[in-house]
């Protein structure tokens, strides 16, 4: 199921990318680091459950 978030679905478009591109997990990692990009997660728990939050991959 894809996020109805466009950045969300950017990011993950992103990881792939740079995957297909490099074939490595650790280069898409790096990548991200180098061009100062964060990633989007949900919080799962607790008050503010189900919100959108970014940070480092």
């Amino acid at each position: 199921m894809k996020d109805p978030d466009a950045a969300v679905r950017a990011a993950v478009e992103r990881v792939f990318a740079v995957f297909a591109a490099t074939g490595s997990a650790r280069q898409v990692v790096t990548a991200f680091a180098r061009d100062h990009l964060s990633f989007p997660a949900r919080i799962r728990t607790g008050p503010h459950r189900g919100e959108l939050v970014w940070g480092p991959l």
